[in-house]
């Protein structure tokens, strides 16, 4: 007997953070297309919360049967959770997906649609939650880096094929890196030198009161670097490309969560000068570092007007 499968599996790796993943689960459960097709899974992969995080699930299970799945881990094996969630779906597609995230009304239908529409040619797809571009098709590493940058790095645009489980175990084996999933796709496409930059907003991003339980710079300038080490060298991704990316990942993502420019990140931020040295001999680092102190002089400013200004 041939059974279908579902079209795309929503695969939610999640620790302790059962209110934010019921907000998460009401956003998808509420489409149309998960609750009168069968083309939606739901599967819920936890690294074993301490949490409700089972009660609340359950009760969504209660609702909508086989379609939502639960699994929980004996222990958390942190980021290795990644490979098992992809693992327990069904899905043609199997897109991960933060706990933390809100999807849009009729977002699972466009995701599925654009599933259907590639699955003959099976190009590495990304999903980037970015309102600018639109699909883009990128056939050299220069153009999907140039395209993409650090969004990358980004666990929610993620996703496998059904038939491209294999690399589940190199997602494990970089577990330690806390960017597996860069680590495969990089891999990936050197071997299809195919994929599409799907630029359209399919969610909201909860922020998450445990951001930054990693070291950033650790983890951004010493490990996702590197991954491009042996692209450049057999020449995939040209030099221009990998320096552009360079400064952009320190200016754009690293310093603004070292600094706390905006928000009070989380991060370690130990070592910060031992991670960052390939820079300290450009002018650049400094001037960049000198621009978030202002920034910061100015938001400080802000502040106190705004404090003096409600006392009156």
């Amino acid at each position: 007997m041939n059974i279908k499968l579902p079209i795309l599996s929503i695969c939610i790796p999640t620790y302790n953070r059962a209110k934010i993943l019921k907000e998460s689960l009401e956003s998808l459960v509420c489409q149309d297309i998960f609750q009168n097709t069968n083309q939606v899974e739901i599967i819920i992969s936890d690294n074993c919360s301490t949490d409700n995080t089972s009660e609340i699930v359950d009760e969504y299970i209660r609702q909508y049967g086989s379609k939502i799945k639960y699994f929980c881990n004996q222990q958390n094996v942190k980021d290795k959770n990644f490979g098992l969630a992809l693992s327990r779906g069904q899905g043609i597609f199997r897109k991960l997906s933060n706990d933390t995230l809100i999807y849009q009304p009729n977002s699972l239908r466009k995701i599925v649609e654009i599933v259907n529409a590639n699955q003959n040619s099976r190009p590495i797809l990304f999903f980037s939650n970015n309102k600018k571009g639109g699909f883009v098709e990128c056939d050299t590493m220069d153009k999907f880096i140039s395209m993409a940058s650090f969004q990358i790095t980004w666990l929610g645009g993620f996703g496998l094929w059904n038939d491209e489980l294999g690399w589940i175990e190199t997602l494990e084996a970089m577990a330690h890196t806390y960017l597996a999933q860069t680590y495969v796709l990089l891999k990936q496409f050197s071997l299809k030198k195919k994929a599409m930059l799907l630029n359209f907003v399919f969610c909201k991003m909860y922020k998450a009161s445990t951001e930054g339980s990693y070291n950033i710079s650790e983890v951004f300038i010493k490990n996702y670097l590197s991954f491009f080490e042996e692209y450049v060298k057999n020449g995939e991704l040209s030099n221009k490309v990998f320096e552009k990316e360079k400064w952009l990942v320190l200016k754009k993502h690293v310093l603004p969560r070292i600094f706390n420019v905006k928000y009070h990140y989380r991060y370690d931020k130990t070592n910060f000068w031992q991670y960052t040295k390939d820079y300290h001999k450009s002018l650049k680092f400094y001037l960049y570092i000198s621009q978030i102190f202002i920034k910061k002089i100015k938001q400080g400013l802000k502040n106190v007007i705004k404090a003096v200004w409600l006392e009156k």
